[in-house]
């Protein structure tokens, strides 16, 4: 691949870098151009030669211009070529460069082990460039109901009403916030400068007509004064029955009686005079009236001359409370704003406003899809005095179990939310005294976490997991915002440092690939590679079911019974996501070992001065080990994940048993745990079991044995040569 056609936005650069010093006539002039040409370039009409676009570059006679005619003039080989103003352009050329040097030398050199060595960094190479093109990056909250995240997340990033003499900041939110239970879903707020609007994914109608289904069966429950979920009534999350509620013309109303009391009534149960679910559930279902609710975009208008933060307030509030006739039930809700904060970074930011935790032992799949997405940067919430929550533990946990811990900590951020003076009443441990200053109240709390965290796994000291403490309502919230864009260009560097490395590793090869000296240092490299045992995969160590069986148990019988109804695929409890951590977790666990006394052996000899003439190679043997581990681990868990789907899906007596403990008195998830026992170890189940063991042994053998014994081939000795 060439390339060396100019790119698209040539003509709209060459008029940013001309105006100002020539005019069109003036730079035509110069060239020996006609005068329209320069404005048939500039507006696209007229597409030049590389020669001619160059020409009047240089023309211009700034540095900036003549540094964009240089630009224009290379040759992107192998790599697509990044934008003009990507910020890791010079970066990206010396990938370029690299592979187009290692491609030459795969051509020079009969040796075969210096080839296999080319493959290996050019892949290292590939990877870091595939990261560091795009400019894409999540900043994703997390955190239980209540803590103040969406507060957090609007005041950083600038989604407020314009500011009011004596209002409170937290008061000008746009987004709702409230006491827990507000956000009826995921919300994601991107910088737009030139619209402000909503874009909702709504439910399917299959999961609303469920939710339907359990908010009626709560009211007729609670009607007949039963309990049939361990004493807890059937139901759905605050917000969204709030929400369909509001759809469907029966929200509940507060009113006061003849002694002045305030009580709750509920007009749901007048509908229901027979006591019938089916009944019932059918006539509030029709009431939503999903056939007229196909909306999914809504725009400010700005000929209304209204203030399009306050609409944009108003139309959120509306939509996420079921309060807009032509839009259904929110599973996502996009939000488009000019955000300043956002839009002056030279990345594409998306922050996400992550559906609080209700369940802090959950292992939710779209929470940990956002934690360890490479290109995400988790901002981990928790209240300041409890701080770290426990559904921020249990995430990390998760994490430290299947084997991403380190990746995760690498990008993550602790975010403690003080409310009031809650900074000033810690103390310190020492000496039992109060701070004389909220700067010193966070710093005393910081210390706790991290002590909590290293509990955990490492990299959690002051230079690893970043902790803020950040006061919506009174500390500065720039300072939040630049702290979070400095994580995305910390990890942005680690790849610039990997990119680095690979390619001064790239230049050793290209001068040693030739000399015969170097052999034995090889030799004695492949004589300890040798050594290492890298073969089968170690005994089962945990069954993948286990993890899904012990969330049943422990987890709210609500989440455990809205499972069940919707055959595994519900966000706090989803049978195939547990599975899947099941097998990652197993899969961890068995190959341990092996990458441990690997890693191990490239560690001697990067410690020893006797392999510095192979550092280099040795390193980027390193980064591949571990690419290799991750690969595997995450092929398990989508494996657990898939594998089980099609039988469980199908297996209607397991679900109907499940469903039909419901009413039988305490005890319901015990007795789902235990039913799916028997279902997971019927020998009927025999052969998914051995076929996510027979996956699990072929994707260890592919993505990790085999890349192994193929590193260490290429530096096998000739005959005769030393090996120890």
């Amino acid at each position: 691949m060439h390339i060396r056609d100019l790119p698209d936005d040539f003509g709209t650069t060459l008029g940013a870098l001309r105006q100002g010093r020539m005019k069109q006539s003036d730079l035509a002039r110069s060239v020996g151009l006609d005068g329209s040409t320069i404005s048939r370039y500039e507006s696209g009409e007229l597409i030049p030669s590389l020669a001619d676009a160059q020409a009047v570059l240089r023309a211009i006679g700034t540095e900036e211009a003549r540094a964009y005619a240089d630009y224009l003039g290379k040759q992107w080989r192998w790599l697509p070529r990044p934008a003009y103003d990507h910020p890791e352009r010079a970066v990206l050329w010396s990938v370029e460069r690299a592979v187009q040097r290692l491609a030459e030398l795969r051509e020079s050199v009969a040796n075969e082990g210096a080839r296999v060595q080319a493959d290996l960094f050019e892949s290292a190479l590939r990877r870091e460039a595939a990261y560091l093109q795009s400019l894409f990056h999540d900043i994703a909250f997390f955190g239980q109901i209540a803590v103040g995240k969406t507060t957090a997340l609007s005041t950083s990033t600038g989604l407020m009403l314009p500011p009011a003499p004596e209002e409170r900041r937290i008061k000008r939110t746009v987004l709702e916030v409230g006491g827990g239970n507000t956000t009826v879903c995921e919300v994601i707020v991107v910088h737009d400068p030139v619209r402000w609007g909503l874009r909702v994914v709504p439910h399917p109608e299959e999961e609303i007509a469920l939710s339907v289904n359990d908010i009626c069966a709560g009211v007729l429950s609670t009607r007949a004064g039963e309990a049939g979920l361990d004493g807890e009534p059937r139901g759905v999350p605050k917000e969204v029955d709030r929400a369909l509620r509001n759809m469907c013309g029966l929200p509940k109303r507060t009113v006061k009686t003849p002694e002045g009391k305030r009580i709750t009534v509920d007009p749901m149960p007048e509908l229901a005079d027979d006591g019938k679910l089916d009944a019932l559930a059918s006539e509030v279902f029709k009431r939503l009236k999903l056939w007229q609710r196909t909306r999914t975009e809504l725009w400010y208008d700005a000929s209304s001359r209204e203030d399009p933060a306050r609409w944009l307030r108003k139309t959120f509030a509306d939509v996420n409370n079921g309060r807009t006739a032509d839009v259904s039930l929110p599973k996502q809700i996009a939000v488009f704003a000019h955000l300043p904060a956002l839009g002056a970074k030279r990345y594409k930011l998306r922050v996400i406003d992550t559906k609080g935790i209700d369940e802090p032992l959950a292992d939710r799949p779209d929470l940990r899809s956002y934690l360890e997405d490479a290109r995400t940067i988790p901002v981990l919430c928790s209240g300041f005095t409890s701080a770290p929550d426990p559904s921020i533990l249990q995430l990390l946990h998760g994490a430290v179990e299947t084997g991403t811990w380190a990746a995760v900590a690498q990008r993550s951020v602790i975010l403690m939310l003080p409310k009031n003076d809650e900074a000033l009443q810690v103390k310190h441990d020492a000496s039992g005294e109060p701070p004389e200053s909220s700067e010193e109240g966070y710093e005393i709390k910081a210390d706790k976490v991290r002590d909590a965290l290293r509990r955990i796994g490492r990299d959690t000291g002051r230079d690893g997991l970043p902790i803020i403490s950040y006061d919506s309502d009174t500390d500065d919230p720039k300072q939040l915002i630049e702290a979070l864009v400095n994580r995305v260009e910390m990890v942005r560097a680690v790849h610039i440092r990997r990119v680095e490395e690979t390619v001064r590793a790239v230049e050793a090869l290209a001068e040693e690939a030739h000399k015969i000296g170097l052999a034995h240092i090889y030799a004695r490299v492949y004589g300890q590679l040798r050594a290492v045992a890298i073969t089968e995969l170690s005994e089962p160590a945990i069954r993948p079911f286990e993890k899904v069986i012990s969330a049943m148990r422990s987890l709210h019988p609500r989440t455990v019974w809205a499972s069940v109804v919707r055959h595994g695929s519900w966000n706090n409890l989803d049978v195939y996501h547990y599975l899947g951590t099941g097998v990652a977790a197993d899969a961890q666990e068995r190959s341990r070992v092996q990458i441990l006394e690997l890693e191990a052996a490239l560690g001697r000899m990067l410690a020893d001065d006797d392999f510095a003439p192979v550092h280099k190679f040795l390193q980027e043997a390193v980064k591949s080990v571990g690419y290799w581990r991750d690969e595997f681990r995450q092929i398990a868990l989508r494996l657990g994940r898939d594998a089980f789907r099609p039988a469980l899906k199908e297996a209607m007596p397991l679900w109907s048993a499940c469903a039909s403990e419901y009413g039988r008195g305490y005890g319901f998830r015990e007795r789902v745990a235990a039913h799916f026992r028997r279902w997971f170890e019927d020998p009927a189940q025999s052969g998914v079991l051995e076929l996510v063991e027979t996956a699990l042994a072929e994707q260890w053998s592919a993505c990790f044995v085999a890349n192994v014994e193929k590193l260490i081939g290429s530096l096998r000795p000739a005959p005769g040569a030393a090996s120890n």
